[in-house]
């Protein structure tokens, strides 16, 4: 941690980083408007205190942010999720692959294709889809 003057630094680096806007941040640390109104500038232009904001706001943007691994995790219990739905395992092990660097070869295929009562039965007994999404596809088939 980088040195502070006194106390009431700590505290305005703290309020900045708890989200008060400056000046209402050292006023409620203790300093006297007049004091604010002359000097938040030079304050803030300090090493040390942009250096103390920078270190209490990393805990805060560590938590919020998930991390490579932690994605990861989630993706691959997914994907070993015997009872997950299989296009959600196949877009988790996308995913994975994705973060690993790893790429399908890409194919486009231009098809005329005519969608019968069937094709859509097979499909939602081989996609494990619902009613709503079979609405979905069935319009994107009609999109082209």
């Amino acid at each position: 941690m980088p040195p502070l003057l006194d106390i009431k630094d700590e505290r305005a680096c703290f309020n900045i980083v708890s989200g008060m806007n400056q000046t209402d941040a050292m006023i409620a640390a203790g300093y006297t408007s007049k004091w604010v109104s002359t000097h938040t500038t030079r304050w803030l232009n300090k090493a040390n205190i942009r250096e103390r904001i920078n270190e209490l706001r990393l805990p805060i943007e560590n938590e919020l942010i998930a991390s490579r691994d932690e994605i990861l995790e989630v993706k691959t219990e997914i994907m070993r999720n015997k009872e997950a739905k299989p296009r959600d395992r196949l877009m988790a092990g996308d995913g994975i692959g994705d973060f690993q660097g790893y790429k399908a070869a890409e194919k486009h295929l231009n098809l005329n294709v005519t969608v019968t009562s069937e094709l859509l039965e097979e499909a939602r007994r081989l996609l494990l889809i619902d009613k709503q999404e079979e609405q979905a596809l069935i319009e994107s088939i009609k999109e082209g």
